[in-house]
This record gives C-alpha cells, sequence and structure tokens, in this order.
C-alpha cells in the first residue's frame, strides 16, 4: 500500500535549515516534519514561540511529504495564512530556541 503524497514549494534557505537540524541523519522531508511537529505539540506548553528570522530572498524548491503530514502542517494551532515556508521556519526556530532550555529528550 502506498502512501498519497504531495509537494510542497519552499524556498532553498528553508530547506538548508531544516537539512541542518541536529537530529536530522537519512531521514525523509516527512519524517523529519513529523518530528518537529511532535516536538512542537508536546512542548508548546512549556515553550515559547519565536518569530521567524529575516531571510533573503533566494530561489525556491520543491519537498515531498505525505498528505497526512501536510494536513498536520495544515492544523497547527499558530497556523493562520502562512505559507508552508513560514510554517516551517517557525517549528524549526520553535525547535532550536526551546532544545537549549533542555526541552529535548
Amino acid at each position: 500500500m502506498s502512501t498519497k503524497s504531495t509537494t510542497i514549494r519552499i524556498s532553498l534557505f528553508t530547506k538548508e535549515r531544516i537539512e541542518l537540524l541536529d537530529f536530522v541523519r537519512k531521514d525523509t522531508f516527512d519524517e523529519i516534519l513529523l518530528k518537529l511537529i511532535n516536538f512542537y505539540e508536546n512542548h508548546k506548553k512549556d515553550a515559547e514561540m519565536k518569530s521567524e528570522p529575516e531571510k533573503k530572498e533566494s530561489d525556491s524548491t520543491t519537498i515531498r511529504i505525505s498528505l497526512s503530514t501536510k494536513e498536520k502542517i495544515e492544523t497547527l494551532d499558530f497556523v493562520r495564512k502562512d505559507t508552508f515556508d513560514e510554517i516551517l521556519l517557525k517549528l524549526i526556530n520553535f525547535y532550536e530556541k526551546n532544545k537549549k532550555k533542555g526541552l529535548i529528550e
């Protein structure tokens, strides 16, 4: 049984930030995003959300994720009219800021 998937457009800046996360090994983008979502969901009461850094205009690319992961991203409680790129940057910043507080298992 195959998982239905889709592609989302993000900046190369965001893709590079995802690839540089300390827990990333040979995970797929889908697995990485699920880990970020789970970290957010498990720690949002104990941690703070930080605004995304200013980014320079950059080229964009696409990444393939499952439809179920796309739906999870779209239903996060802080998502309003953000692009996927903005949402992913917020998740990355949330993870990076709060790992310093000892919230990483």
